[in-house]
């Protein structure tokens, strides 16, 4: 769980997911908004690529509500 500001990936909580995807507990990133993971635009997508070339889907409540899923 990660509640700090968008601002850096530098964050108690991601490091902690970060941790766990290179441990092999985690698989997937679920979070509210793709905004409260980063405010910078390519900066996050360029962090969700990589995490998806990992292997770690990235889902967000919002986005997937939108689409009805």
């Amino acid at each position: 769980q990660d509640e700090a500001s968008g601002l850096t990936f530098d964050r108690p909580g991601l490091n902690d997911f970060l941790e766990a995807v290179r441990q092999g507990r985690a698989d997937a990133l679920l979070t509210k908004d793709l905004t409260r993971l980063g405010r910078d635009v390519m900066q996050t997508a360029s962090w969700i690529a990589d995490l998806n070339t990992s292997g770690v889907g990235v889902f967000s409540v919002t986005d997937l509500t939108l689409r009805g899923l």
